[in-house]
């Protein structure tokens, strides 16, 4: 198993971050990383979803809702053909940081026989992760001041 984890404090309200997280239509407008998903929030639903991590072409995934927690945790898991072969668990948190700070944490857990033979996947999945956060937090950042 292999987990990549990438964390980032945002002085804005867990409404305005989710209301970006969950706004999917608008991520080609800001999202460096995840360039496009389509589907529906809730659980048990198949997303579409195109990633380009730093310096990669993109490829599409289809990851499956597996829980929701308005302003809190979206939970994901995606498989290359059969279980067990190369799994991805995919967790998107919102938690409080103190005053009026927030921590967006994005976790990714690899498994699977595959993973030996993507030994660098992981360090660029991790790239784009960080680069998400960094817009993340400049579009959430702009948008709670024009709230506040």
């Amino acid at each position: 198993m292999k987990e990549v984890q990438a964390d980032i404090e945002i002085a804005a309200p867990a409404t305005v971050v989710w209301e970006i997280l969950t706004d999917f239509r608008r991520y080609p407008e800001w999202n460096p990383f995840i360039r496009s998903i389509v589907g529906e929030l809730g659980f048990g639903e198949r997303l579409v979803m195109t990633v380009q991590p730093p310096g990669c072409r993109p490829w599409t995934s289809h990851p499956k809702i597996l829980h929701v927690a308005p302003h809190r945790e979206i939970l994901m898991q995606e498989r290359l053909l059969l279980p067990g072969l190369l799994d991805a668990e995919q967790a998107w948190l919102i938690e409080p940081s103190g005053g009026m700070f927030i921590r967006v944490s994005q976790r990714k857990r690899f498994s699977g026989l595959l993973l030996p033979l993507l030994r660098r996947l992981p360090d660029k999945i991790l790239g784009g992760m960080e680069a998400m956060n960094f817009a993340l937090k400049a579009r959430a950042e702009s948008a709670g001041r024009q709230v506040g």
